[in-house]
């Protein structure tokens, strides 16, 4: 249990530079793939998981000693680092499963084409 304690006090020891800065990669993120999307709820629902994937992601190189939070060089790019992977995968997952539904509507109105009429 205090394994458990430790790993997630990792993840609450995020600062509000960091959060932030993942904020600001997310955000465009999202902005950029705003029109590719169905709709508006798609987007409310992608920002906050990729939001965490990135916190998680971020904590993960914190614990396993990956790089030094005290200097700045190394803070900025191990941050834009999981930022960014987080916002591949989020967005990523995002775009399989859209076009998962876009081949399932296409086959189901190709499928209506093709039934005779009575």
């Amino acid at each position: 249990m205090a394994v458990v304690a430790e790993f997630l006090g990792t993840f609450l020891e995020v600062d509000g530079s960091t959060i932030t800065l993942l904020l600001l990669i997310i955000g465009s993120a999202t902005y950029a793939v705003r029109n590719q999307v169905a709709s508006v709820f798609t987007l409310l629902l992608i920002s906050p998981m990729a939001m965490l994937v990135a916190v998680v992601a971020y904590g993960l190189f914190l614990k396993f000693g990956m790089f030094n939070p005290k200097n700045m060089g190394e803070w900025l790019m191990w941050t834009i680092t999981a930022g960014t992977a987080a916002t591949g995968v989020v967005l990523g997952a995002a775009a399989l499963f859209a076009g998962a539904a876009d081949r399932k509507e296409a086959r189901l109105s190709s499928r209506s084409q093709q039934l005779p009429s009575t």
